[in-house]
Parts: structure tokens; sequence; C-alpha cells
């Protein structure tokens, strides 16, 4: 292997590649792109807690002001010492939200039609709709920012300029109506949409073809198989870290300054941290400390909620359409290097 870095897009099965360098290179310095990439999980582990290793800095954007301030008070963005702040601000969001009927959005949703393309009418509309409709958002501005998040998803790519920042400045708009007073609670409002819009689409797409694929065990809780699901197909793969220190790993030096390549996908297939890591298996007793959600002080806040609702959504699919299938052409994924997302998942929806 040369390069760390590759488009999910080009690769038929990055596992295969994730199990090579796990074996020969758990820690790889990728010459080509200057950057460290970490296959492990205990490696993994180590930079996501490790308190030297920080979030990479975005540009500024030279034609938004108000890209470049969410950008600056994003709990995903920042670290210490203002990260602290950032994430209790994004915790007091999830903490206001009211319970939403989920089973009656996805009847909304799937529109009693036979078939669908899952990602499209489902993925890139539920896990956003869940939190416009318990945050109290109007059907209008609710609207307005479901059809632009696309534009908006741009805030999180390393680009010096934006295309349409004025729609980026009317979802800040809109948002504070929402949320209550205090520093960095509307663009961590606009950061948790934006997560949800990214992995939990992710989440919905990866669950499912796991699901269908290990209908087995369809008798088991719903959250312990959306959790194994995440484990053996994470959509975030990868994330980056720059260290503030040097760090030995794995006999390795890694330098003050360097970027790490945490590839989370790796670190949950591990054979050091879970017996038979490739197999679908809900009951294995540790299938929880993966590491799909990160880990440390920037552990994923939406963690409990995104299972939760995947749980919740799932099991309202399977339970209304028994004979559910997929349909159409094999599944391509998203030109991205960091998420495995599939571009469409074709279903026919058939109960009986």
């Amino acid at each position: 292997m040369k390069h760390a870095l590759f488009l999910q897009s080009e690769i038929a099965d990055p596992f295969a590649i994730y199990t090579q360098q796990q074996t020969n290179n758990p820690v790889y310095w990728d010459a080509h792109n200057g950057i460290w990439a970490v296959y492990s999980y205990a490696a993994c582990k180590t930079i996501l807690d490790s308190s030297s290793a920080w979030i990479p800095p975005l540009p500024v954007v030279s034609n938004a002001p108000v890209a470049n301030l969410i950008r600056s008070q994003l709990a995903r963005l920042s670290n210490t010492p203002q990260h602290t702040s950032a994430r209790e601000a994004a915790l007091q969001l999830y903490r206001q939200l009211y319970p939403v009927n989920i089973p009656a959005l996805m009847q909304m949703l799937l529109d009693n039609k036979t078939e669908t393309d899952w990602v499209q009418a489902v993925c890139k509309k539920l896990p956003v709709l869940y939190l416009l409709k318990g945050l109290g958002v109007t059907d209008d501005d609710g609207v307005f920012i479901l059809d632009n998040m696309p534009l908006l998803t741009q805030l999180m790519l390393p680009h010096d300029t934006l295309t349409q920042p004025s729609v980026i400045n009317h979802i800040y708009e809109i948002a504070a109506k929402y949320v209550p007073p205090g520093a960095g609670m509307i663009s961590n409002l606009i950061g948790l949409l934006i997560q949800a819009y990214d992995a939990g689409r992710g989440v919905l797409s990866n669950a499912l073809l796991q699901l269908l694929h290990n209908k087995q065990w369809l008798h088991l809780p719903f959250p312990a198989l959306v959790t194994e699901a995440l484990r053996l197909d994470t959509p975030i793969h990868t994330t980056r870290r720059i260290l503030q220190e040097d760090l030995t790993l794995e006999n390795c030096t890694l330098q003050k300054g360097q970027t790490v390549l945490v590839v989370l996908a790796a670190a949950n297939r591990d054979p050091q941290q879970f017996s038979d890591p490739c197999t679908f298996n809900p009951l294995r007793a540790n299938n929880n400390s993966y590491l799909t959600f990160g880990s440390g002080a920037h552990a994923c806040i939406a963690n409990h909620f995104t299972v939760f609702l995947a749980a919740t959504a799932l099991q309202y699919l399977f339970s209304e359409y028994k004979a559910m299938a997929l349909t159409g052409a094999p599944i391509t994924y998203e030109a991205v290097m960091n998420a495995r997302l599939p571009l469409s998942i074709y279903l026919s929806l058939r109960s009986r």
C-alpha cells in the first residue's frame, strides 16, 4: 500500500486494505500525503483520547463572515479551552428536544410507495426532520433548511470560499429563532443539523444493509442490532488530528505538528479488541466499545440519540414491510475520503 487516502467511491472493499494495514503497518507513514495513519484499535483510541491531539483548523472563508463565526463556535471543530463551552451548548440543545413520533415521520416519508430509494426518501431527511420538529421549527422554516442541507454541509469542508453564502446567512437567522440565548447556541444547532444530515444518513443506510444481510438476528432488540451494524460498517471511516507534542506509537515517533488519520473503521474490526470481528454478532459482549462515535473529549454527543433514532426507524420498516428486498443496481458510494455513504439503496416495500 502506498497511500492512506483514497475515495470511497473507487474502492470496492476498503476493509481488505484496513486488515492488511492492521497486520503489517498498524501505524503507517504515508510519505506521499505527509500524514500518519493508525489502524489498530489501541493506536486509534490513544490518539482520540489524547489531549495533545487536536482537531485540524479549517481555513478562513473569504466571502462568508457568518460561516467563519459558525466554524469558530462549533464543538466539532473546537479545541481546548473553548471546546468545553461549545460542547455544553450542543448538549443543551439535545436536552431541549421534544419527543418526536418517528413511525409517523417514516409513514410520511415512505408515502405508501411500493418502491423507494431509501437514501433519498428517508436517510437524507429523517434525522434532520427529527431535530427540526423536536425543536419546534415551523414547517416553512423546516422546508427551507431541509432543501438547503447540501449547501449547509459546505461549512465542514476545508474550503476558503463557499457557494451561495447568503443561504447559510439565512439559515443562521432562522436558527436564531429556536435556540435559547448563549454563546455558540445558534452555531451548534447548525452543527447538529449538518451532523444529522451527513452521519445520520450513513447510519440509516449502512445499518439497513447490514440488517438485510443478517435477518436471522431480527428477533433481538433493534438497538443491539444497530450497535453491531455500526461497529461492522461504520459510516464515518476516518477522522483527523494534529499533534501538539511528540507521541510514540508501535515504536514509531509521531512528531509535533504532524497530522494523524485515525481509521475508525479499521479499529472497529481489530481482532485484538473484537472476537471474530468481521462477523455480524449482536450478542458479542463488548460491541459498544466500538469507536464509531469516537472517544475522548470529542466523542460524539449524539451517540445514544443516533442509535435510538435508527433503531426505531428500522424496527418500523421491518415490521411494516416483512417481505422488503433490495432492488436495482449494486450499491455505489459517494466520492469522499472520510465516509462510506451509499448514493442510493433501492427497495421494494412489500408487506408480504
